[in-house]
């Protein structure tokens, strides 16, 4: 941006570096323009440039892929044009060398037109209408591995995502001021056709209209599903006083014996007999809801999911997640949860672990673990510790293990 104002000049080692950079003030942002490069600085032939763009861009590859020994070809042959171009040898690597690192960013410049004019209208469409655009992003990444990270960007706006709910919920997002429901599309385990019916026929007021009422009956997986991320507090059964203390109970009582409850008959009567002889063993545990809400929903909210102690303990020493990290100080202290732990050695033979975690939005995160066998971490367990970040290397723990405390 400076450069393009004017605030910092640009000079060109070569008229034909001028000749294919100037429109874009010297910087390298289309894949056409390395192309450019190799034909007129270079003199390398059209049929070569696209080859060279090509294992440019390509950034892994296999045993019995050539792409590595022909880069290493047509670098050479790069380098020797510019030479022979009077073009001088250092500054000849050091071009191909910022080839090689512009490969990360490079896009057609025949895209970007099109870019640039859906860029111009999704942000005109937030402006004037940001909720129907927000329910539209939303809708376009149902199922979508990196709906996480849409609703890391969407909570910045100061929007709240609340749990999903047989009631509130719908087939589509539901925006209520700054709340989202999240929509029943975007949960794991619930079919399309039963989705379909459960909006039908909302509302759910009873346990007659959950397990009795044919007409409304919700299919055992969905409604696995939805006890699953607790997504019946609007239907008033569960929770002390109620027909049922807890979603555990819930899922032992109805769940496990929705066959013998839809009896025609004796539903009624078995619900009856199971509610006498049930011993309350009770409720799932934090780690195991965060563990089924991170593989249904894909997204942990504190604010909703995670214990009111662990909630309490985490705002009294004012620690965010993860997600929120201070990358300016490249040191933090945060929460996070535990997926999964790798073992791995040093080249010295020395045990560390790599943690996989994620935070509230459901985003993943490594962390490194030095001198570490994994042994006192336990999965889906809330954690909090001081990181430090490096750009090469990742997250890491500061100073070892006295730096991460198990809160939940």
């Amino acid at each position: 941006m400076a450069k393009r104002a004017g605030k910092i000049s640009i000079t060109f080692d070569h008229p034909a570096i001028e000749e294919c950079l100037k429109d874009t003030s010297g910087e390298m942002i289309y894949q056409e323009q390395i192309m450019a490069l190799a034909h007129k600085l270079a003199g390398m032939s059209l049929s070569d440039c696209d080859t060279l763009r090509k294992v440019i861009l390509k950034r892994v590859f296999t045993t019995k892929d050539s792409s590595q020994s022909k880069r290493e070809e047509l670098k050479i042959q790069f380098i020797d044009g510019c030479v022979a171009n009077n073009y001088p040898l250092e500054k000849a690597q050091a071009l191909f060398k910022q080839i090689e690192n512009a490969a990360g960013y490079l896009f057609n410049r025949s895209h970007s037109i099109a870019y640039s004019i859906i860029s111009y209208q999704c942000a005109w469409l937030f402006t004037h209408y940001e909720e129907e655009w927000l329910r539209a992003y939303l809708s376009n990444k149902d199922g979508d591995d990196k709906k996480a990270k849409v609703i890391s960007e969407i909570k910045s706006y100061g929007y709240k995502f609340k749990k999903p709910d047989i009631n509130l919920s719908s087939d589509s997002w539901h925006i209520d001021g700054k709340n989202i429901y999240f929509s029943l599309n975007a949960i794991k385990g619930m079919g399309k056709a039963a989705i379909c019916n459960i909006v039908k026929y909302k509302p759910y007021e009873t346990i007659n209209d959950i397990i009795f009422n044919k007409e409304k009956a919700i299919n055992k997986k969905s409604l696995e599903t939805l006890t699953k991320i607790g997504a019946l507090d609007s239907v008033n059964i569960i929770g002390e006083g109620k027909a049922f203390k807890h979603y555990k109970h819930f899922y032992d009582i109805v769940i496990e014996n929705l066959a013998k409850l839809r009896h025609p008959k004796r539903g009624k009567e078995n619900l009856e007999k199971l509610l006498s002889e049930y011993i309350d063993m009770g409720d799932w545990s934090s780690k195991e809801k965060i563990q089924m809400l991170s593989e249904i929903m894909g997204t942990i909210d504190a604010e909703n999911f995670l214990d009111e102690s662990v909630q309490a303990r985490l705002r009294e020493y004012n620690i965010h997640s993860i997600d929120d990290f201070n990358y300016e100080t490249k040191q933090d202290i945060v929460w996070f949860i535990v997926k999964t732990i790798s073992v791995r050695k040093t080249k010295m033979n020395k045990e560390y672990v790599i943690l996989n975690t994620i935070g509230e939005n459901g985003i993943e995160y490594n962390i490194k673990q030095w001198n570490s066998s994994g042994s006192e971490f336990n999965l889906f367990a809330v954690y909090t510790a001081r990181l430090d970040f490096d750009d090469e290397w990742g997250f890491s723990v500061t100073h070892g293990s006295k730096n991460i405390m198990k809160i939940g």
